[in-house]
């Protein structure tokens, strides 16, 4: 029995027990042939007759008369005309019979009424099948037009299984059922659809409500910066005048100056030239500066400095002969910027495609210190040329300030990404400085046309610089570059600037000046980055001086720090470690950064210092055992900050720096300063030439917010890079160095800190292959996912996905995306200290600026990163040369592009199938999510196409070339390299 069979007699004994009688319409019908007798029907049952009916007085005589047989023909002609008319008139009786209970009984029949109603079907769900009766009761009709329904399924259920059998008919029920329920769900989603077309016409609306306010907030914003600039312009006018009349006074000083200058030299260069410089008198003093020039020189070595040799004086560079790629650079002048569309015609294809410079982002708060549009251009000069550097700082200072920093042939598209940096902080008050004039006019004449000069320091040492191994250029060690910024700083010094010294992976968050200038950091004279929490171990990728007297102490410390390096390079025989080899290398002996610190060291403790430095001659065997011993033996003070705690005001401090607990830096309102002041060394104390011979002179290292470090770096993980606290918003530092950090692009660019158009000035081989690949589009893959938690297995995994990626994306004709990592990978390092979790230098950096929105966490690889042929998943979102590709996405599921094994994909069919799918869109995303095994890309098999695109990015960025057998090679830290047993 089906469940409607069983429901109709569960309710007829539910009936049955209130004991109300069951009337069965289906099969208790009214026919007309009930209504009135007939000859071949049962006689109906005798009814009670009223006494003087018409049907009495007829029966009465019938039983009266004696002749019974000759009225039997009428009787039965007159049933047959009865029976006859009953027939014709049916309808008419019934509405009578109607008429006629209503009249006498007050009542109405069920089964009249339906019939007058026009129903073919006494059954009505207006009846009450028990009485027969109308029961217009809305509760009582629905249950009676469910009860009705259920009769008609289970007779039609009946009547089926009769039919077909079963089997079948269960069958039939179901694919029916299956049919409602398919049809219902159709009207769901037609109406989830309907809902959905509303909201994103609501949203649409909405998003053209807001657009249209910004673009009234961005007019009202423009006319009032209109403003602004136009009354600077007039304040700068009247500065310049103003300007203008002070330099004129300036130069008659000056002209006098030098004139007596000139006089006392003349007086002076007899006795001078009788010295000899080689063979000078080991107990003698250290002299002062031999020169009373605002240029300086070096100091030779004596016997106070623990050395036993003299090296010859320094002798001054030759005249250099200007290369014709610099007098082009001079005549170009300030129009050294090609064009965007001389540069690169399709720039949104290109990776290294030209974009505009962006305009600053300064308040007008900041603008006392924006430069932008008060300095001259060098053009390219030789800034060791004699004189050079001093021109060079008239044009290029504002307000006394420069920013210097250096920059290889290599190193030019990070050079031009500090360009941009400054810019957006109104500065322009920098002095780029590189090795050649090569380097310096690919900056000049490129789409920026940034401005610079370059140094001959040091040429006339290559023989020295080829002794101690120190001659390499494009390495990761310039020797002449590191070199330079203490010499020119310490000259800049000199002649009455602040010159600040950045390296190129240093990024600005905020302007420092207002800083600098207000308590407590006015009163020091040098600063450097704290790397280890004490004196001596101050990292040299930020260094800056102000208000330092001119013949002061922390000139002297830039002057000796130099001095150290040039006697070290000019020894004779060649100063030789512990084995009989020279002290060769840029990172031993002569390291900048170990002989400044040593140079610090001794300024705060009054005592010679070498204990960084000297200490690389001696073995370093026995786990720096022996080089221990020395600096003991030394008996060299313990250097240590002095320590306290200062109110800074509020309104010159990062704003995410007030609500972050990072104690004892930061104690409520007070921060910890660490700063020591300089006693000098005997013989070395300020001269009459100083400005102020009474100033005290105090180095300081940086706050751990102030300039902050990638990692390894002195203070609290809340403000240091690796953790992921550079990502915070607001900003909790005021300048960033990513020392420590790897692959520097891609994690500035990961970090947001990437100014586009800067990858312009950086030579890139596979233009041809991007523009080829790109005019169809680009592929990539999401939704990875992995269960790893071994890093070796989980990265050489990852780098066989990239691998694949690439043959796939250009097989199918297509530039290749290189997928991010699974940030939430089991072999991704975790810490609960970090920002999000995850702290790992080695194979990832951490991202939020992923997703259409720009707000989507994603680690993107550093192991396999290449950014030439490939296109990164995070320049992908970021990169506004690609907002045509951004723009056209859709995403297609992995089930579409496999074969029917489910895990390969045919390479010689792709291009063709991807190109169905993508539906004329120029992105194409494949979701990897579907398959059963989404922890990797899968392979592909089958005839490649696109072979030499696909062989020119491999041997361009062989970094992500990890098709078997290459893998991470010698750790999981490390790129793809082939690996042959």
């Amino acid at each position: 029995r089906n469940m409607a069979t069983q429901r109709r007699e569960h309710q007829h004994r539910e009936r049955g027990d209130e004991g109300e009688d069951v009337v069965d319409l289906e099969n208790h019908r009214p026919h007309p042939s009930v209504l009135l007798s007939s000859s071949t029907t049962p006689s109906p049952p005798k009814k009670k007759r009223h006494p003087f009916s018409s049907a009495s007085m007829n029966e009465t005589n019938t039983d009266d008369g004696k002749e019974q047989t000759s009225h039997t023909s009428l009787k039965v002609l007159c049933y047959l005309l009865i029976f006859i008319a009953s027939f014709v008139f049916y309808e008419d009786l019934l509405v009578a019979r109607v008429a006629v209970r209503k009249h006498f009984f007050g009542l109405e029949s069920g089964v009249g009424a339906s019939q007058l109603l026009g129903e073919e079907e006494p059954e009505s769900d207006l009846i009450d099948t028990r009485t027969g009766k109308l029961d217009l009761n809305l509760r009582h009709i629905s249950k009676r037009k469910r009860e009705r329904v259920e009769t008609i399924e289970e007779h039609n259920e009946k009547e089926l299984i009769d039919r077909v059998g079963l089997d079948k008919a269960e069958e039939i029920v179901e694919e029916e059922q299956e049919e409602k329920e398919g049809a219902e769900m159709a009207l769901q989603i037609e109406k989830e659809e309907e809902e959905k077309k509303k909201r994103e016409k609501e949203e649409a609306e909405a998003r053209r409500r807001i657009e249209e306010e910004e673009e009234e907030t961005r007019r009202k914003k423009e006319e009032e910066k209109k403003e602004v600039l136009e009354r600077e312009r007039r304040e700068m006018e009247e500065m310049g005048r103003a300007k203008e009349d002070a330099k004129e006074d300036e130069e008659k000083k000056e002209a006098l100056e030098e004139e007596e200058a000139k006089k006392q030299s003349e007086e002076s260069k007899s006795s001078r030239d009788d010295r000899n410089t080689n063979n000078i008198n080991l107990g003698e003093e250290p002299e002062h500066f031999s020169e009373k020039t605002k240029e300086g020189s070096y100091v030779r070595a004596t016997s106070h400095y623990g050395l036993s040799w003299s090296p010859p004086a320094p002798t001054a560079p030759p005249t250099p002969t200007i290369p014709k790629v610099v007098e082009e650079a001079v005549e170009i002048g300030d129009s050294t910027a090609i064009s965007l569309e001389d540069q690169a015609p399709n720039f949104d294809i290109f990776t290294g495609g030209a974009l505009p410079l962006s305009d600053p982002e300064d308040t007008p708060e900041e603008h006392e210190w924006r430069s932008i549009g008060q300095v001259m251009p060098i053009n390219g000069i030789d800034l060791d040329f004699p004189g050079n550097l001093k021109v060079a700082a008239e044009r290029r200072s504002f307000r006394k300030e420069i920013i210097l920093f250096v920059s290889n042939r290599g190193g030019n598209h990070l050079a031009a990404n500090t360009v941009a940096n400054l810019r957006k902080l109104g500065f322009e008050h920098y002095i780029l400085i590189t090795n050649t004039a090569e380097t310096c006019y690919d900056l000049l004449k490129g789409p920026w046309g940034v401005d610079c000069g370059w140094t001959s320091f040091l040429q006339n040492r290559a023989k020295q610089m080829g002794t101690f191994q120190v001659t390499a250029e494009e390495q990761a060690t310039p020797f002449r570059l590191w070199w330079v910024r203490f010499h020119y700083m310490e000259r800049l010094v000199g002649m009455g600037y602040n010159p600040m010294y950045v390296d190129t992976d240093v990024r600005f968050e905020m302007n420092p000046y207002p800083l600098l200038k207000s308590p407590p950091f006015d009163k020091f004279t040098l600063f450097a980055q704290d790397e280890n929490g004490h004196p001596g171990g101050l990292n040299i990728g930020c260094v800056y001086a102000q208000n330092a007297p001119e013949f002061g102490v922390t000139r002297w410390v830039l002057n000796e720090t130099v001095s150290r390096m040039l006697r070290i390079i000019d020894t004779e025989p060649p100063l030789q470690k512990w084995n009989g080899q020279v002290a060769a290398g840029a990172k031993e002996t002569l390291w900048d950064q170990h002989i400044f610190n040593d140079v610090v060291e001794t300024a705060v403790s009054g005592k010679p210092v070498f204990k960084r430095s000297m200490q690389r001659l001696i073995d370093p065997g026995d786990g720096n055992r022996l080089r221990d011993d020395w600096v003991k033996n030394q008996n060299y003070d313990h250097s240590a900050w002095d320590l306290s705690m200062e109110k800074i005001d509020e309104k010159v401090l990062p704003l995410g720096l007030k609500d972050v607990d990072v104690r004892p830096m930061k104690v409520d309102d007070t921060y910890e300063i660490k700063s020591k002041k300089f006693q000098g060394l005997k013989g070395f104390s300020p001269t009459d030439n100083g400005k102020d011979p009474n100033k005290d002179e105090y180095v300081c290292g940086f706050p751990p917010w102030f300039v902050s470090g990638w990692s390894g770096i002195a203070g609290p993980a809340q403000v240091q890079g690796q953790p992921g606290y550079w990502t915070a918003k607001p900003a909790r530092i005021v300048m960033g160095h990513a020392v420590g950090a790897l692959r520097k692009t891609t994690t500035f660019k990961g970090l947001g800190w990437w100014n586009y158009g800067a990858e312009a000035y950086k030579p890139y081989k596979l233009q041809n292959v991007e523009e080829k690949l790109g005019k169809k589009g680009v592929l990539g893959f999401i939704g990875l996912k992995t269960n790893e938690a071994n890093a070796i297995v989980g990265v050489e995994s990852h780098g066989l996905s990239v691998a694949r990626v690439v043959e796939i994306a250009t097989s199918a004709g297509r530039r290749p995306i290189s997928p991010t990592v699974p940030c939430d990978a089991p072999w991704i390092e975790k810490n609960p200290s970090a920002m999000h979790g995850i702290m790992m230098r080695h194979q990832i950096v951490l991202s939020q600026l992923c997703g259409r929105e720009r707000n989507e966490m994603c680690c993107q690889s550093l192991n396999f990163d290449c950014d030439e042929g490939v296109m990164l998943e995070v320049d992908f979102w970021n990169d506004p040369r690609y907002a045509r590709f951004r723009d056209d996405i859709i995403v297609v599921s992995a089930k579409d592009v496999v074969n029917d094994s489910g895990n390969e994909i045919d390479l010689s069919t792709i291009e063709v199938k991807i190109d169905s799918l993508s539906q004329g869109k120029k992105t194409v995303f494949v979701d990897l999510a579907a398959l059963e095994d989404s922890s990797i890309v899968p392979k592909g098999v089958g005839e490649a196409k696109y072979v030499p695109e696909r062989d020119a990015i491999f041997a361009t960025c062989d970094r992500l070339d990890c098709r078997p057998p290459n893998k991470p090679f010698p750790s999981e830290h490390e790129p793809c390299r082939r690996v042959t047993s």
